[in-house]
């Protein structure tokens, strides 16, 4: 079973240890923070390219289709309003989703929800679906997909097929966030 390392920082932890971290990072990533107009974003950007640098090991480049890469691990990052983390694997591609958990409104779920998994809203929300979605299309590499309705919400855990593909899904669910973490080929444990 992969091994997967999730690791998270709060807004409130990167406000406070902001000057540190910049210290820490490239002169591309503190002027691609500048970039954003609302300071909760640029913090966001910054903690992002923080734990991209202290925690992914190897060489980072971008693929074709955007996603970062590293020659030496698998890696994703997310963020919400208020926190940003990465999720490391050593040999299959990941994907993560963070989401503060809220009610999805009816024009999202429109366009993200198949009519099956309409149908099966009420054990689970619709944002638990949002996340499971985003991360299995994070991990397959290609990026979010015009027609989301085709990307599987469920099961939120265990084994799901895509694109011909293996998966394998997780979740972790507490009072305000919702996050998945989906791997290609193997079960993992976080």
């Amino acid at each position: 079973m992969e091994k997967v390392r999730l690791l998270l920082m709060d807004i409130e932890k990167i406000a406070d240890s902001k000057e540190l971290i910049i210290r820490m990072l490239s002169e591309e990533d503190i002027n691609q923070s500048e970039k954003y107009i609302k300071e909760s974003d640029k913090l966001l950007h910054i903690g992002s390219a923080y734990l991209k640098k202290k925690c992914v090991d190897g060489t980072i480049s971008i693929d074709s289709h955007g996603k970062p890469k590293s020659n030496r691990c698998h890696f994703n990052i997310s963020h919400s309003h208020d926190v940003v983390g990465v999720v490391i694997t050593a040999n299959h591609e990941v994907g993560l989703d963070i989401e503060t958990k809220e009610e999805l409104n009816d024009d999202v779920k429109k366009y993200c929800l198949s009519d099956h998994e309409v149908n099966q809203l009420g054990k689970d929300s619709a944002i638990e679906y949002f996340v499971s979605k985003e991360s299995l299309a994070k991990a397959e590499g290609t990026g979010l997909p015009n027609d989301m309705k085709s990307v599987p919400a469920l099961p939120l855990d265990g084994k799901v097929e895509y694109k011909g593909k293996k998966y394998y899904r997780h979740k972790i669910f507490d009072e305000s966030h919702c996050i998945s973490i989906t791997l290609e080929g193997a079960d993992f444990e976080i």
